[in-house]
């Protein structure tokens, strides 16, 4: 389920009713086969709205939806990172561990100070 919501810069719009509607109408209209007005149009104020409201429920289409590909795609290449640091320490860890040996194996044998 979804709602169309209109939101407006009341310093734009009038304020009394028959006004307002007949505003309104001229609004709907010019966005008729257009897909609305949208964030680039807004002034300020509901830009900022905007953008704060996206935050807590994102668009689910146009240029601002969430890119559910792209998130799962940093998801999966962000667990390879993560893999491959932890395999690059745990590498690390048994180069230090093999050297340690083989300081004390050399020091053992008189061949190493």
């Amino acid at each position: 389920m979804s709602y169309d919501l209109m939101v407006f810069d009341q310093t734009v719009a009038p304020r009394s009713r028959a006004p307002f509607l007949k505003w309104y109408r001229t609004q709907m209209q010019t966005t008729i086969g257009t897909g609305g007005h949208g964030p680039k149009d807004a002034t300020g104020n509901l830009r900022a709205f905007y953008d704060e409201m996206r935050r807590s429920y994102p668009p689910m289409n146009g240029s601002d939806a969430y890119d559910f590909q792209a998130a799962e795609s940093y998801a999966k290449l962000n667990l390879i990172v993560r893999l491959i640091a932890d395999l690059r320490f745990r590498n690390l860890e048994l180069l230090v561990g093999m050297s340690e040996n083989l300081t004390g194996t050399l020091k053992r044998l008189g061949g190493f100070d």
